[in-house]
């Protein structure tokens, strides 16, 4: 299993997307484009970041403008982009662009999307086991071991303690 990095909710903006991205890493990422000259050949540098604006308004809300300047595959291009700060309703962090409206999902950050995601996948896998036979409803069963009948906290258990568990273990290991 992979092992999460610290900071994994941070997604990493770029300067076309910046749709949920943590707030605190917006600036930064505009300032590297912005030292940076268009280079075909370098993927991190295909464009240009131009007139970084930082403003605040009077009821507090703060947002960025810039100038994003590159290349495409149809040719050159000048395009403004702009993002406005937003808390996420569910872990309360700064993020770009969430919208005000719709579900909760919809309004959340890039990490809080992600998790939900990866609980959907889990939730499917569940199911496509479930489905297979793999895995059942838990109900009584009987340890493997010593036939005691016991209630699995998951369904796939197969001993009814650590102690029948290893027992198993260690007779497979010398069998």
């Amino acid at each position: 299993m992979a092992v999460r990095k610290e900071n994994h909710w941070k997604k990493i903006p770029d300067p076309r997307r910046v749709y949920g991205c943590h707030w605190d890493l917006i600036l930064p990422m505009l300032e590297k484009h912005s030292t940076k000259q268009p280079d075909e050949s370098d993927p991190d540098c295909w464009a240009v970041v131009k007139d970084i604006t930082h403003s605040t308004r009077e009821d507090g809300n703060e947002s960025l403008t810039w100038i994003v300047e590159g290349v495409s595959f149809f040719g050159p291009y000048e395009r403004q982009e702009t993002a406005h700060k937003s808390v996420c309703p569910v872990c309360g962090h700064a993020a770009a662009d969430l919208p005000s409206h719709g579900s909760t999902l919809q309004r959340c950050c890039g990490s809080c999307r992600l998790n939900h995601d990866r609980a959907l996948a889990r939730l499917a896998a569940r199911r496509r086991r479930r489905a297979k036979g793999e895995v059942t409803t838990p109900g009584v069963k009987a340890c493997e071991v010593c036939g005691s009948p016991f209630n699995p906290e998951r369904s796939t258990a197969k001993f009814c303690s650590t102690k029948c568990r290893v027992a198993a273990y260690r007779s497979k290991a010398t069998a």
